[in-house]
Parts: structure tokens; sequence; C-alpha cells
């Protein structure tokens, strides 16, 4: 039996998600899980939620972003800049840490990959590795998608 928690602070997503998801992969459990990233007890929430159903998190896949505002640095809004860091920055660092703090606590996997406890995946894009140039305004995103690799979990 594969299990998955589906975490999205859209609900409709969620149900859209997991009703393609059950039609590609009927054995897949699913339990869906509103998540608001840029919040510590929402985040611990899900965790809680996770374990509470499934009894350990064995992979972590950090996904949640968004793009902000398409303009150059000087037009950015501050509120958009912020929500941009607050979901795509802050809400990894927030992700992981609940999820390592988990891991911590379980029995290695058996057989273990490479003798863990789970492992943690943290998605950015190419805007992390290289700036947005002036035809593709994306600089909050690019940014906060730069953070994530100095972000990146090491218990």
């Amino acid at each position: 039996m594969r299990q998955l928690a589906l975490c999205d602070i859209n609900p409709l997503s969620l149900r859209i998600t997991t009703s393609e998801l059950q039609k590609i992969a009927e054995d897949v459990e699913v339990i869906q899980i509103e998540l608001d990233t840029r919040n510590e007890d929402s985040v611990n929430s899900a965790i809680d939620q996770t374990v509470k159903k499934f009894g350990r998190i064995d992979v972590g896949i950090n996904n949640a972003g968004v793009g902000g505002q398409p303009r150059q640095s000087v037009d950015i809004d501050y509120d958009d800049w912020q929500n941009v860091i607050a979901v795509n920055l802050h809400g990894v660092f927030l992700c992981q840490r609940a999820q390592i703090r988990q891991m911590l606590k379980q029995e290695p996997l058996d057989p273990p990959p490479r003798g863990s406890k789970g492992v943690i995946i943290n998605n950015s894009s190419m805007f992390g590795l290289t700036g947005a140039s002036p035809q593709t305004p994306a600089t909050a995103y690019s940014a906060s998608k730069h953070g994530m690799f100095a972000a990146r979990p090491m218990a």
C-alpha cells in the first residue's frame, strides 16, 4: 500500500488532484490536508495529521510556490514581495524543519536508503540557479528560489 498526504492551500485543487491521482494509481491511499505553508501552526498540524494517519513520514516533498507580480524590482509591491518570500522560502523552511523533527523521532527505514530515517526533497526552479532576465521580471521569485539552496535540510 502506498500512502500520500497531499497538502495544498486550495481545497478545490486538493480534490481535483486526488481524483486525478486515484484514476492512475488506485492503490494509493490519500489524505487531503489544507495547508498554508506561511503559517507555522498549519505546517505543524499537517505533519501531525500525516503521522497520526500513517505513523511516520518517509518522504517529504516541498513544492509550494507562487510567482508573484511579473514586474521589475522598482515596481514590485512590497506586500507581494513578502508573500512570495513567505510561501517560497519561509514555507520551505517551516515544512522541512517540521519534517526533520518528525524524521529524527523515527526508526530508520527498512531497508534504509543510505541509513536514513526519511528523505526531504525541496523543489526549486531554474530561477534558483540564475537570475531573472529583464524580459522575465521575477525578482521576488528568483530571490526566494536562490534562498532555497542555502536553506537545504541538514539534520
